[in-house]
């Protein structure tokens, strides 16, 4: 009941200011006016996403493979024989971060004795990791990254009009692997058609 009784004297309150000053009044609609706007606009505003530190991560695995494609062609593109070039390049997975990490180990020894002869030993082991946290240039806090792993590649086409040729295609595969530190059995180089030039 005094829920009710506060509702009511609050309410007889605001119907008192009404009967007053018109300047009373008109300053209590703004008020109120506000108070409504503020609530709508919590409620049509668009949701923000969180920003996060752009790092090699945040690329999809699309990206990468295209940046990937990119390099490898500007590379085959100045073997000598090679002439118009294509390059595929499949993924295993995306570029991996690895942070750096504060470990604490605590290890808990109790000892029972029993009955003056047996004496009983426990031991509880406990691992804490944490990351390792540095300022950022905007102010904020980022982790600390201590290594960034390459994608895997699975494997590497190359369609060229000189695929033909078994000097320009060992060209290509040697090139390829090397640049890639990956075995020749991934690299695939044949000869375009005429219908893609």
């Amino acid at each position: 009941m005094g829920g009710k009784q506060g509702i009511i004297s609050i309410k007889d309150k605001l119907l008192d200011l009404f009967k007053g000053d018109k300047k009373i009044k008109f300053i209590v609609a703004v008020g109120i006016l506000g108070i409504i706007l503020i609530l709508l606009s919590d409620v049509f505003a668009p949701k923000k996403e969180n920003k996060a530190a752009t790092t090699a991560s945040d690329y999809s695995l699309s990206q990468e493979n295209q940046e990937l494609e990119k390099q490898i062609y500007d590379m085959v593109a100045t073997i000598e024989g090679v002439g118009k070039a294509k390059v595929i390049v499949t993924l295993e997975n995306s570029a991996e971060n690895i942070y750096a990490k504060e470990q604490k180990r605590n290890t808990d020894v109790t000892k029972d004795a029993q009955g003056g002869q047996d004496t009983k030993t426990t031991q509880k082991d406990s691992t804490e990791e944490k990351y390792i946290f540095v300022d950022d240039p905007d102010g904020g806090k980022q982790a600390l990254l201590t290594t960034q792993k390459a994608p895997l590649v699975k494997g590497v086409v190359v369609v060229c009009e000189g695929g033909d040729d078994t000097t320009v295609r060992s060209r290509i595969i040697d090139a390829v692997t090397t640049a890639l530190d990956i075995g020749s059995n991934r690299v695939c180089v044949t000869k375009m058609s005429n219908v893609n030039k």
